[in-house]
């Protein structure tokens, strides 16, 4: 699904993946996202890690269902149960944190590397800064 990995093309971005391709994070061992939608959430990951690995994933969350007095009415504003997931590339020795959220997180990603970090900045689905 390409739905929301247009994100990446973000000026903030090309800025982030210019300073990892420098190196000046130095070798990029984690991600850690939150985000109101699973697809924004997910696209941290393969941005910072790349696409030759598939990672081995955990995840905990449940099925949607209806809030009690409210019909039909799903947990979240965004129709998602609050969940999570890890995504651990065991050749990288790296992991990604990403959380799905129910209630208002900050958005922020951070990508974590041996000599250093990039922020970026809220909203990161639509990011303006680093």
């Amino acid at each position: 699904c390409f739905e929301g990995m247009w994100t990446r093309f973000f000026p903030a971005y090309e800025h982030a993946r210019a300073a990892m391709e420098a190196g000046l994070i130095g070798k990029v061992v984690m991600v850690q996202a939150d985000y109101p939608d699973r697809v924004y959430a997910l696209t941290p990951a393969p941005f910072a890690f790349g696409t030759d690995e598939m990672p081995l994933v955990a995840a905990a969350g449940r099925k949607v269902r209806p809030q009690k007095g409210v019909p039909g009415e799903p947990f979240s504003g965004h129709g998602s149960t609050p969940s999570a997931a890890v995504l651990q590339y065991s050749k990288q020795k790296a992991i990604a944190s990403i959380v799905f959220s129910a209630g208002r997180f900050t958005e922020v990603t951070h990508i974590t590397g041996t000599q250093g970090r990039i922020t970026i900045e809220t909203p990161s689905h639509h990011p303006s800064a680093l």
